[in-house]
């Protein structure tokens, strides 16, 4: 008379599977972290080995310019910044060639005095530079020996444009020291070159383990005391000239 009940949930779920220890669940999910991470690093080496494959190779550098990359720098520097020294023909060797995209470069310094006579050099020339061949071939040098770079600006005139990028920067012999000075802020370097002048962006070189042989700062009478003499117009190459003045000067 009586029937049987509704079937029980637990008899209607069917069998179950037999539950492990609570730690199996927990090493499985490390497992699975452990492979996923194992392919993170893969898959981190594959990019940086066909990085390093696919990476242009180094420019060839002649050992004539790999040696006088070793030699730059100390005094002969002031030799070559010197337009009375035999040694200055190296530094206008190297540089001829270069100029302002669009322009043409100086081919001597007779070539640039005369373009001072005739006013043509007065005219200005703003833009990237384009170096020569032995420079980028000696800028190359630089970077394969190791040496550190930095950024610097030099004000100027724009009748000294066309010498100093197809000849090469001169020095001069200021208050800190024989050299080339330059400032490390745009901002600054602006004073020296004035409305419609140029200001010259220069990347530097030098070694760390000597630096003072290469590039120094020097103490200036002005509150951004930025200022570097560098020691060798082999070690900085323009890489654009800029049209002054932008903003304030803080020329004092």
């Amino acid at each position: 008379m009586f029937g049987a009940g509704p079937p029980s949930a637990a008899l209607m779920a069917g069998p179950q599977a037999p539950q492990g220890p609570p730690g199996q669940a927990v090493c499985g999910r490390s497992a699975v972290l452990m492979v996923a991470w194992f392919v993170l690093l893969a898959g981190a080496l594959s990019v940086a080995v066909w990085a390093r494959f696919l990476r242009p190779p180094p420019v060839p550098v002649p050992p004539a310019i790999l040696q006088l990359a070793l030699q730059a720098g100390g005094g002969n520097g002031q030799h070559r910044g010197n337009n009375s020294s035999p040694m200055r023909a190296t530094v206008e060797g190297i540089f001829r060639g270069t100029h302002v995209q669009g322009f043409k470069s100086v081919a001597s310094e007779l070539e640039f005095r005369s373009m001072v006579h005739s006013g043509v050099s007065a005219t200005g020339q703003f833009g990237p530079v384009e170096l020569s061949p032995s420079a980028q071939s000696l800028r190359a040098a630089f970077e394969q020996l190791g040496f550190a770079r930095g950024t610097f600006y030099h004000g100027t005139k724009n009748i000294n444009i066309p010498s100093i990028l197809g000849l090469g920067f001169l020095v001069s012999d200021g208050w800190h020291g024989k050299g080339v000075y330059t400032a490390k802020t745009y901002a600054h370097a602006q004073c020296y070159a004035g409305g419609g002048e140029p200001v010259v962006k220069v990347d530097v070189y030098w070694r760390d383990q000597a630096k003072d042989r290469y590039i120094r700062h020097v103490n200036h009478d002005s509150i951004i005391n930025d200022v570097y003499l560098v020691k060798d117009p082999l070690l900085m190459f323009p890489i654009e000239v800029i049209r002054c003045c932008h903003g304030d000067l803080p020329c004092l």
